[in-house]
């Protein structure tokens, strides 16, 4: 059983760790199909075999900055990631004197598993949800939703509570963190492209 869980968690870092070695090519392959659409539709380029030299070009003169780009990016998620997750869900940090009957009974979660409690956060939202994030103990923490302490009852709510420690028992969190990473680079060179593109178009 412990040597099952083990490889599970072995598994769920090697995962990890090959998605963050491919993400760089992840990027330069949609920077390619960005500069392709856009000298297609455009008309900078009107033949399919013209836009595909232009993408091409572009990528053999620009990727190492498109991987320097990638890595200052993943510099920036590393360090500021919580701040991040944070600022997106619009959660905040709990105390014991704020919100004691939750707080106690994270903790006694905790204790019983024999880990450092993680900070613990709530949005103040209706819809019902909660999440773990953090790549280490510094940083990891466990975000419910308002709505969700409000519609459950306590025992349920140590259910997901524990649901979500396992997530930081077994290092599965470090993928939210990828997927932080990933939306928050793709959304920019989203972005990025539609403003190339419609600027492109309007000359045209």
């Amino acid at each position: 059983m412990a040597a099952g869980l083990q490889s599970h968690i072995w598994n769920n870092n090697l995962k990890t760790i090959i998605l963050l070695g491919l993400y760089p090519f992840l990027i330069i392959g949609i920077v390619w199909a960005c500069a392709l659409a856009f000298s297609y539709l455009s008309g900078f380029a009107p033949s399919p075999e013209g836009a595909n030299f232009f993408a091409s070009n572009i990528i053999g003169q620009y990727w190492p900055i498109i991987t320097a780009i990638v890595i200052i990016w993943f510099i920036i998620a590393y360090l500021f990631h919580t701040k991040m997750i944070r600022k997106m869900s619009h959660s905040h940090p709990v105390t014991r004197a704020e919100e004691p009957e939750l707080y106690n009974l994270f903790e006694n979660l905790c204790i019983s598993v024999g880990i450092k409690m993680p900070r613990l956060e709530i949005i103040e939202t209706h819809a019902r949800n909660a999440f773990a994030s953090g790549i280490n103990e510094k940083t990891f923490s466990v975000t419910v939703t308002r709505g969700l302490l409000q519609s459950l009852s306590k025992d349920e709510v140590e259910g997901v509570l524990a649901h979500e420690l396992t997530h930081i028992l077994n290092r599965d969190v470090r993928l939210l963190i990828i997927t932080i990473i990933f939306t928050g680079m793709v959304g920019f060179a989203a972005q990025l492209a539609w403003s190339q593109l419609r600027y492109g178009l309007w000359i045209g």
